[in-house]
């Protein structure tokens, strides 16, 4: 079972991660961009010193308040239940995360800060293990974030997101389009998103640590 701090991260990436998904069902539905507004307004006022795992949870209350008033549109047309608040509030994030992109830029700036302090965090939490996979890059994919597409050994072919901060001694940054060809190890946390374009739930593959072979 995942610890409080692993589940915050795991939001935190998430609701970056959101950003990559095109989501036309959302300009179809005028009522998310009066959650997204109000949501906004909230996290605008939220306190700049607060801790990471405080501003989340404060976060997440506004989106959920925001929310309340049209719970019944949200179950009908995202099978998302506010009476479940505490199991269907990462859900709700996921939905309302493109939006708030752009009607609150600070939020994400705040986040992916957020996102960099738990990577230290995670490092504390007592035998939690990333999975690791090896193999040959294929292709790397540049818009809108980097995605690595890995053969590994058994021949199976996985793909490997760059969304936040990646431990590696190699200049990323700079030369990752290199890496295309090159044989690697990749550490990497799986995290649940929604994707609008399928209309579902997938996990995806955060990479979290990258060295050369």
């Amino acid at each position: 079972m995942h610890t409080p701090r692993f589940k915050q991260r795991t939001f935190v990436v998430a609701f970056i991660a959101v950003l990559m998904m095109c989501s036309p069902i959302l300009s179809a539905q005028e009522y998310i961009d009066k959650i997204v507004d109000q949501a906004c307004n909230c996290v605008s006022q939220l306190e700049g010193d607060l801790s990471g795992e405080a501003y989340t949870m404060k976060a997440g209350l506004c989106m959920i308040q925001a929310a309340e008033p049209y719970s019944k549109k949200l179950k009908k047309d995202f099978d998302i239940d506010l009476s479940r608040a505490d199991e269907e509030g990462e859900a709700l994030g996921r939905l309302l995360g493109l939006k708030m992109i752009t009607a609150c830029p600070e939020v994400i700036m705040r986040l992916a800060e957020l996102a960099t302090d738990t990577d230290e965090e995670l490092d504390e939490v007592e035998g939690y293990e990333f999975a690791s996979s090896s193999g040959l890059i294929t292709e790397i994919v540049e818009e809108p974030f980097v995605v690595f597409t890995m053969k590994e050994e058994s021949g199976k072919v996985v793909k490997m997101y760059w969304l936040t901060f990646v431990e590696s001694d190699f200049a990323m940054m700079s030369q990752f389009s290199s890496l295309l060809g090159r044989k690697l190890t990749i550490e990497y946390s799986e995290v649940e998103i929604f994707d609008s374009r399928l209309k579902e739930y997938r996990n995806i593959n955060i990479i979290e640590t990258l060295s050369l072979d």
